[in-house]
């Protein structure tokens, strides 16, 4: 089955759209605790945001990362999850550059560039989205831990299947 984040995608397999869409969703709620009390606007939106986005509704989780990053920027995982909400409802220039304006902030989170990879692959961006999964690949060979279990072998996979789809 393919991972939401991958609908309508030819380059990537089933197995490859999965690991990508649960290293990304990982990557997100792993390193998100759950607020205690005296919890901020920006965490209580993003708690919300990451029920709506498990129950398998991104698009009420949108409005509520949204208001997460409008309170407080500086939450990495609200930046991956509404990039993948936005993926998974199909506003593809949007998750882009949401992951974009993330990757500012949070520059060396893989997270965020396989987000953005993910968005240019879906907007047929391909030299851009080859770039995007070739740094990931370096930084994976170099021991940078990716998301959700994905490997530097799977990256180079994507590679290969990329340099397929636009025929070099």
């Amino acid at each position: 089955e393919l991972a939401p984040v991958c609908v309508g995608m030819s380059i990537l397999p089933n197995r490859a759209c999965a690991l990508l869409g649960a290293a990304l969703t990982i990557a997100a709620l792993a390193g998100t605790p759950v607020p205690a009390e005296g919890q901020t606007p920006g965490s209580t939106a993003l708690q919300d945001g990451m029920q709506h986005y498990r129950s398998g509704n991104p698009e009420a989780a949108i409005p509520a990362f949204e208001r997460a990053l409008e309170s407080d920027s500086s939450q990495r995982e609200a930046y991956v999850l509404l990039s993948s909400s936005l993926l998974q409802t199909g506003r593809v220039d949007r998750a882009r550059r949401v992951a974009e304006t993330g990757l500012e902030r949070f520059p060396r989170a893989p997270a965020l560039h396989l987000a953005r990879a993910e968005a240019l692959v879906q907007a047929e961006r391909w030299p851009e989205a080859l770039a995007s999964y070739e740094r990931v690949h370096r930084r994976a060979r170099a021991g940078t831990s990716l998301p959700g279990g994905l490997s530097a072998e799977d990256v180079s996979d994507r590679i290969g299947r990329l340099h397929l789809q636009i025929g070099g």
